[in-house]
C-alpha cells in the first residue's frame, strides 16, 4: 500500500507541475525513497565501477 501512496504522490506532483519533470526531480531530491526498501525480487543494480 505504501508504494501506491508514493506513486500517487509523485503523480500529483507531476500533475501540479503540468508535466515539468524538474519539479518531480526536486521533490525526489527533497524527499527520497529510503534505501532500506529493497524488493528481493528486483534485479541487482548495475556495477558503477565500470569493471
Amino acid at each position: 500500500m505504501d508504494n501506491v501512496s508514493q506513486l500517487t504522490t509523485m503523480l500529483n506532483v507531476v500533475d501540479r507541475a503540468q508535466g515539468d519533470m524538474f519539479d518531480l526531480e526536486t521533490y525526489l531530491a527533497r524527499d527520497p525513497v529510503p534505501a532500506s526498501r529493497h524488493d528481493s525480487a528486483a534485479p541487482h543494480p548495475a556495477d558503477r565501477t565500470g569493471a
